[in-house]
C-alpha cells in the first residue's frame, strides 16, 4: 500500500471513530433539576428528570425507554452520594446522571478516547461538591465513559476493579475558596493534603453583579476525560460557598500536567476562542 493510501485510510478511520454514534440513556435524578450546579456538568436539553412517580434513572436495565438518545461519541454516567443526605445505608441517597459525554461536558475530541473493553471508570471517595446551603462537602462518586448502545446503565458507587484506576500520577493541588480574588476558608497547605490525580479550578460570575467566585480543589475523577481542559457554560441554581445561591456564568477547569497546576491563570488552561468568551464574562 502506498504512503498516500495509508494516510487516506488513517484519516477515514479517525473520521469513523469521531463520528461514532451510540444509543445512550439520557436522564437524571429528579432532585438535580433544581440544583444542577452540584453535578459540575453543562445543562442538557435531552436530559429527562425523574419524578416522584417515575424514579427509573437509577434502575435502568438495558431496556428500550424514552430516555434513549443518539450520541455522537461516548455515553457517560455520574453517580454520587447526595451531599445533602450523606447516609450510605440508603440507596436513595445516590444521585444519577446519564447522557452524552460531549453534550454534558463540551468535549468534542472523541478520537482521543481509548476505552479498554469499551469502558473507562474513575472513583473518588471524597469528591468535592456543594450542599444546598452553598458549603462544600466531600461525597463518594463514580464517573464512567462507555461505548455501545445502552452501555451507561451502571448502578451504585464502586471503587474496585476497573474503577480503581491508577495510571494517572497523583498531584498536589491548591485548595481555596475565593470571593473577588480574596481567599476564604483556605484549607491546609498542599504539602500536607492528600494528593489526588487532578487539580480543579472553577470560576463563577454572578448575574447583575461584579462578584466572582473561584474554587480551587482536587479530584480523583475527571469528568472531561481529556487533561488540561476548561468548559464555559451558563448555570442556574448554582450553590456557591459563602454566597447566596444565584444564577451566573461558570467556567470549570481541570489539569494534571504538574503539581499545583490549578494556581495558573485561566489563560493557561484554555483555547484562545474560549479565553475571549471568558474574558468578556469576567471583565
Amino acid at each position: 500500500m502506498s504512503s498516500t493510501a495509508t494516510v487516506i485510510l488513517t484519516f477515514l478511520l479517525i473520521t469513523i471513530v469521531c463520528a461514532q454514534t451510540n444509543r445512550c440513556y439520557s436522564c437524571a435524578s429528579g432532585s438535580l433539576n433544581r440544583r444542577w450546579g452540584i453535578t459540575q456538568l453543562r445543562a442538557s436539553k435531552t436530559i429527562v428528570f425523574d419524578t416522584q412517580q417515575t424514579k427509573k434513572c437509577k434502575d435502568i436495565n438495558n431496556e428500550d425507554s424514552p430516555y434513549l438518545v443518539n450520541c455522537t461519541g461516548a455515553c457517560m454516567d455520574l453517580i454520587f452520594q447526595d451531599p445533602d443526605s450523606l447516609n450510605q445505608a440508603e440507596s436513595d441517597d445516590l444521585l444519577y446522571v446519564r447522557g452524552c459525554h460531549s453534550e454534558l461536558t463540551g468535549v468534542t475530541q472523541t478520537q482521543g478516547i481509548n476505552l479498554q473493553n469499551n469502558e473507562y471508570c474513575e472513583y473518588d471517595a471524597t469528591w468535592n461538591t456543594f450542599k444546598c446551603d452553598g458549603t462544600m462537602t466531600d461525597t463518594e462518586a463514580n464517573f464512567r465513559l462507555c461505548t455501545g448502545d445502552k452501555c451507561n446503565n451502571h448502578k451504585g458507587v464502586d471503587g474496585t476493579g476497573i474503577c480503581a484506576h491508577t495510571s494517572v500520577t497523583d498531584r498536589q493541588c491548591f485548595e481555596c475558596e475565593k470571593v473577588n480574588g480574596e481567599c476564604r476558608n483556605k484549607k491546609r497547605d498542599p504539602a500536607s493534603r492528600k494528593s489526588k490525580k487532578y487539580c480543579t479550578k472553577s470560576y463563577t460570575k454572578l448575574d447583575g453583579t461584579n462578584t466572582y467566585y473561584v474554587t480551587q480543589s482536587n479530584s480523583d475523577i475527571n469528568l472531561y476525560y481529556v487533561p488540561n481542559f476548561c468548559t464555559a457554560a451558563r448555570q442556574t441554581s448554582t450553590p456557591i460557598g459563602g454566597l447566596t445561591v444565584a444564577h451566573g456564568q461558570v467556567v470549570q477547569c481541570v489539569c494534571s500536567d504538574q503539581d499545583r497546576c490549578n494556581n495558573s491563570p485561566i489563560r493557561a488552561f484554555i483555547s484562545s476562542s474560549l479565553l475571549i468568551f471568558v474574558s468578556f464574562l469576567f471583565k
